[in-house]
This record gives C-alpha cells, structure tokens and sequence, in this order.
C-alpha cells in the first residue's frame, strides 16, 4: 500500500485536472507531500487528522487571493476544488484499505 501521496494543484493555471498528474514536472505544478505514517486510518481521530492534513495542503498548494480581488478569489477556489477533486479518489481508497486491514487484524482462537 501506499506510504504516502503528493497532491498536485497548479499555481498559475488550474486548467484541467487529469493533465496535472501528468504534467508534474511541469514548473507550474506545486506539490506538497502530505504523510499520515503516524496516523491509524481505521479510527476516527486517525481520519480527521488525515484529513486535516489534506485540507492544509490544499489550502498551501493554491494561491491565496489579494483582498477584493474577485477573479484572483475564484481561481483560488477553482484550484482548491480542482486539488480536492483529484486527493479524493485517493483519499477514499486509503480510508478503504485501512478499514479493510482493520478487519482482518484480529483473530478468534476457541477452544473446549
């Protein structure tokens, strides 16, 4: 499974979400590594910290708009849904697999 996954979000142009995995090189991407090695994804205190972390690195990857500035204000809010969209697919398989490994963490041992 995966130990951890960045979140691409473009800086100047929130084009389209799809070209942004692949464009990663692209000096327009900024990436932000977003780690939950310490984080028990089968609780809930273990979610909300992850997805806190996930918001942060959402809200750091995309620009934040000058005062009054209405266009600057809805890229911004372009970029972040375009970041959330793209974490989510992600973010839901490892929740998944998480509580799927919680599942098979335990045993029942019986005996007469």
């Amino acid at each position: 499974m995966l130990k951890s996954f960045l979140i691409f979000a473009t800086a100047l142009c929130a084009a389209a979400s799809a070209p942004a995995f692949v464009q990663a090189q692209d000096a327009d991407i900024v990436q932000r590594h977003v780690s939950y090695a310490d984080l028990d994804l089968s609780s809930p205190a273990g979610v909300v910290t992850f997805n806190q972390r996930v918001e942060a690195a959402v809200i750091d990857v995309c620009p934040s708009p000058q005062a009054y500035d209405l266009h600057a204000w809805r890229f911004t809010q372009k970029c972040r849904d375009d970041a959330r969209n793209q974490i989510e697919p992600v973010r839901e398989a490892l929740l998944a697999a998480a509580q799927a490994n919680k599942a098979v963490k335990s045993v029942v041992l019986a005996a007469k």
